[in-house]
């Protein structure tokens, strides 16, 4: 959905008071040219007002870290694929229509004079941004002037995880980094985007191996999502991996509480939100042989899942031992990017840590 920065500013209640006193909201940076500005979340969008930007404001944030990413004959094939994993494993409600708007909207782009993307490092907007580079490949569906900012860190802000985590006025000094894109980057885009929804990783481990010159950032993130392929020594995700380690080092906790410990300290590149990481613990607990057991408790108030008890089961600690393997044990069905992991099949795509490498086996 598109909406007016300039109309959120007026809304009573939308910016406080205090939001508007704390940068000069006089001088909108934008001015001077119609203006839309992509964001995967809405988490900026406030702040955007806030700050005096009077565009327009485009949160696309289909999460392709989790779920299936594959290549589909239409537009809308694809979004069903989405929109079904995300009503099922994120509870997400009328996902199809939400999701068809949004990738509906790309399409406004090109009546734009510029278009400003917002973006951090991790893999959950860099993969966002490969499918929107890959969008706006295409000459007749680019605006004016298509801009870009892929933020790593930020002054004073010791472990930076996201834009939303800064001020409104940060905002202001971060239009000073925003470059127009290049053609080196919108053929990296494509590159990327074909290669995520492939259904073998190959290609995609290719991509990464190059360092992706163009966009640095692109390349790490690629490499932080192919290992969430299986590991060749468990059977596990980087991602269940760590959260059996948490459970490990610091002893059973509430989910609210493992979350941060994950995205905090343990995680080397934070991408998940919350919603996508309590879909990999309901997957650690509710398998024949779990790795983790949840109390789910009922009669949890609202964002119960945040109150959920877990800890870690004997068969965890077997698999941080390399003593068992996850897929071998249960019946599992999911998917990084193109790539479907099937235990019943009689081989899956798993990565090899020890050698940065992919295999079937």
């Amino acid at each position: 959905m598109i909406v007016s920065l300039a109309q959120l500013r007026e809304h009573p209640g939308a910016v406080t008071e205090r939001d508007l006193q704390a940068v000069d909201t006089d001088r909108p940076l934008d001015h001077g040219a119609r203006t839309l500005h992509i964001r995967c979340g809405h988490d900026v969008m406030h702040k955007l007002a806030a700050a005096g930007f009077e565009g327009d404001f485009l949160w696309f944030a289909d999460p392709y870290v989790q779920g299936p990413v594959p290549r589909a004959p239409t537009l809308e094939a694809f979004v069903r694929i989405r929109a079904n994993y995300l009503e099922e494993q994120h509870a997400a409600v009328d996902a199809f229509g939400k999701l068809l708007e949004s990738y509906r909207d790309l399409d406004k782009a090109r009546d734009y004079e510029a278009v400003n993307i917002w973006m951090e490092h991790d893999s959950y907007d860099q993969l966002v941004l490969a499918k929107l580079l890959d969008f706006f490949s295409d000459p007749a569906k680019r605006p004016g002037r298509l801009r870009l900012i892929t933020v790593t860190h930020y002054p004073g802000v010791e472990r930076f995880i996201g834009i939303g985590q800064l001020p409104a006025e940060a905002l202001r000094i971060l239009w000073n980094d925003f470059d127009d894109v290049n053609e080196r980057q919108l053929v990296l885009g494509q590159s990327a985007w074909t290669a995520l929804t492939a259904p073998t990783p190959e290609e995609l481990l290719e991509l990464v191996n190059t360092g992706t010159r163009a966009l640095p950032t692109m390349g790490r993130a690629l490499a932080r999502h192919l290992r969430e392929l299986p590991s060749t020594k468990n059977g596990l995700s980087l991602t269940e991996a760590l959260t059996l380690r948490i459970l490990r080092d610091k002893g059973p906790m509430n989910a609210a509480r493992l979350f941060g410990w994950y995205t905090n300290h343990y995680e080397p590149l934070p991408f998940l939100g919350d919603a996508g990481y309590w879909a990999v613990l309901r997957g650690l607990a509710r398998a024949k042989e779990p790795a983790a057991r949840v109390d789910e408790r009922d009669d949890a108030p609202k964002e119960g899942h945040r109150h959920w008890h877990v800890e870690l089961t004997p068969f965890g600690e077997r698999l941080l031992e390399n003593d068992a393997d996850w897929l071998r044990a249960n019946e599992v069905e999911r998917w990084v990017g193109g790539v479907r992991i099937d235990s019943r099949a009689p081989t899956s795509w798993r990565f090899d840590d020890d050698r940065g490498a992919v295999l079937c086996a």
